[in-house]
């Protein structure tokens, strides 16, 4: 009997993309806790009413430092527009948010950031 080289090929071809999909899965859960490791090393400058509830702190910490301490909420705003408001709504959060020991920190797509 003939050998059947079309299903050798059609295994062959169906191993190869399974592994291709599996390494493709394995890259991006690494890339994501590579990230997640990198914000870990963020410094972030507190304000002193944020320092005030954390008393242990400096006036700037690092996001691994706070681990333990607080939570921290940050949110990306894209415009000056909805950074304000971020920053607005967290003011009336305030006393709420440092009950919660929890920093929220605005961040502006350019880089600059408020914490609250």
């Amino acid at each position: 009997p003939p050998e059947p080289y079309a299903a050798y090929l059609a295994g062959g071809v169906a191993s190869a993309a399974a592994f291709a999909d599996q390494r493709n899965k394995r890259t991006r859960r690494l890339t994501k806790i590579d990230r997640e490791c990198a914000v870990g090393d963020l410094e972030v400058t507190l304000r002193p009413a944020a320092a005030a509830v954390f008393p242990g702190l400096s006036n700037k910490a690092s996001l691994k430092s706070l681990r333990n301490e607080a939570r921290v909420v940050a949110a990306l705003c894209p415009d000056d527009a909805s950074f304000a408001a971020y920053c607005q709504t967290t003011k009336g959060l305030r006393r709420r948010l440092s009950q919660s020991r929890t920093l929220a920190l605005g961040v502006r797509a350019d880089g600059y950031a408020d914490s609250t």
